[in-house]
């Protein structure tokens, strides 16, 4: 049994209105979707197009389930591995090879999850489906954390349990450090040269100790990496408030979750699957997440 892992991004369909962003209420363009057939819920573009496929309401939990593919003309190859296979499947003039993206639209929040992995569908890309069917200049805007999240907090309240650095360019990296003196940072870029190694990823932690990395030295080291995003990869946190721990990307500050299904030949990835997954999160997220995030008003 194979896990297929994704990740999932929360955003806000908004407009503007009179110079201000507001939320974007979606339930009458999603009851007009779910009227049409699935052959007229397609946006063309140059190589296939993206079909929303699927589309449900379930009253019980007030949100919208839909399931969209990003169709391409790109046939794939299917072998036996006894045959002597050496070109791809032909397509008929009607068929694709489609990638799934999965997305729920809450009702009750106004808040929209996203699955993205690397083949699906961008936030562009659904911008410009909804667009063509609706009147509205709508856009998706990604949920952010609150400023005192995208930083080290002096909050008594606020722990952090882990750290993960993404660095590139080492001997940049060792040449900033020398230049502002940074004892610890010097010590990783010695390492990394010393190894001959040209870019690198760190995880510090406390393991599953009930003890928490030291916020001064944390501190220094979020700030000059945040300060020298050149050679930065990556940056986030485990950090803990008030008991709920939370993944925080201190480099773009946006709300996401990772997921995964459990797929086999026999028993391969399906929308529900995907969107079962999906919902789970997002129970989560709407429990302890979200009041910490920058919010729209209702238009």
């Amino acid at each position: 049994m194979a896990k297929k892992k994704f990740t999932i991004n929360y955003l806000y369909p908004v407009l503007k209105v009179d110079a201000e962003i507001k939320l974007l209420d979606l339930k009458d363009v999603l009851r007009g979707l779910k009227e049409l057939k699935p052959e007229e819920r397609i946006l063309p573009q140059r190589e296939g197009n993206i079909q929303l496929k699927k589309i449900e309401y379930c009253d019980s939990i007030k949100r919208w389930h839909l399931g969209f593919l990003r169709n391409g003309t790109d046939a794939p190859f299917k072998s036996k591995l006894d045959d002597n296979t050496e070109s791809a499947e032909p397509l008929e003039d009607d068929e694709f090879v489609g990638q799934e993206c999965c997305m729920i639209y809450d009702e009750v929040s106004g808040i929209i999850a996203l699955q993205n992995n690397i083949r699906s569908i961008s936030v562009t890309g659904l911008n410009q489906f909804f667009r063509n069917f609706m009147n509205n200049v709508m856009y998706l805007s990604v949920i952010t954390y609150k400023e005192k999240y995208c930083d080290i907090s002096d909050d008594e309240l606020i722990n952090y349990k882990s750290l993960i650095i993404g660095f590139t360019d080492v001997s940049k990296l060792q040449e900033i450090a020398d230049s502002e003196d940074e004892k610890s940072i010097k010590d990783l870029a010695k390492l990394a040269s010393d190894m001959s190694a040209i870019n690198g990823k760190l995880e510090l932690n406390v393991g599953r100790t009930k003890q928490y990395l030291g916020k001064f030295s944390l501190k220094n080291i979020v700030h000059f990496f945040k300060c020298n995003r050149e050679v930065t990869k990556g940056l986030k946190v485990k950090m803990v408030d008030n008991d709920v721990i939370r993944m925080i990307d201190l480099l773009n500050n946006k709300v996401t979750d990772n997921a995964e299904i459990a797929v086999t030949k026999t028993d391969p990835k399906t929308f529900d699957k995907i969107l079962y997954s999906m919902n789970s999160n997002f129970d989560v997220a709407l429990e302890e997440v979200f009041d910490k995030c920058n919010l729209y008003k209702n238009s």
